[in-house]
């Protein structure tokens, strides 16, 4: 919404959109994507999450977990958007990604309990 911080609204989009309340998050990376459909400043966060997610359909039309492996088979097939396998192929395509992320919510829990 006009004027909300980023980080309100990642609060809000997260109730509206995928149905629970997010009470911490670690900022990951800032970057700005522009392409010939859309140029947008994207701002990344991490949580850890052990709930049910409830996905607003008027929101999101289909959701499903992919694993890095899966990611990476079909990041040619077309069915990830540009944007998607840009981010991902510059932040996440590395094996130690995911302990690397929990490291550092764990890192970020024991400073702000």
């Amino acid at each position: 919404d006009s004027g909300e911080s980023v980080k309100k609204a990642l609060v809000r989009e997260t109730r509206e959109e995928l149905g629970f309340e997010l009470t911490q998050f670690l900022p990951l990376y800032r970057y700005s994507w522009h392409s010939e459909i859309e140029s947008e400043l994207v701002h990344a966060f991490t949580t850890v999450y052990d709930g049910a997610i409830t996905a607003d359909p008027g929101e999101i039309a289909e959701g499903r977990f992919w694993s890095l492996e899966k990611i990476r088979e079909n990041l040619e097939s077309e069915l990830f958007t540009p944007n998607f396998v840009h981010e991902f192929r510059t932040y996440f395509d590395e094996s130690d990604v995911p302990e690397r992320i929990l490291s550092m919510f764990r890192q970020h829990q024991k400073v702000n309990p």
